[in-house]
């Protein structure tokens, strides 16, 4: 009885959090993204930048190690 109660659960749990990925940007809108440093780039890595939309939607975009201006 339990098993069974668990697999509804989790089958439950799971179709919700579907239905919240697959329509959390559906309003016709201009998205408006806020930039955020995630790690600041150095001479010797690359850095990630998020940006975030006051929907929700986010994306992750990398940026370019800093150059070297002693050449």
């Amino acid at each position: 009885m339990k098993r069974k109660l668990f697999a509804i659960l989790t089958l439950l749990c799971t179709f919700l959090l579907c239905i919240a990925l697959f329509t959390a940007c559906n309003e016709e809108h201009e998205h408006s993204y806020t930039e955020e440093i995630v790690t600041e780039a150095t001479c010797t890595k690359d850095g990630e930048k998020r940006f975030t939309c006051t929907c929700g939607d986010t994306y992750k975009h990398n940026h370019t190690r800093q150059r070297d201006e002693y050449r």
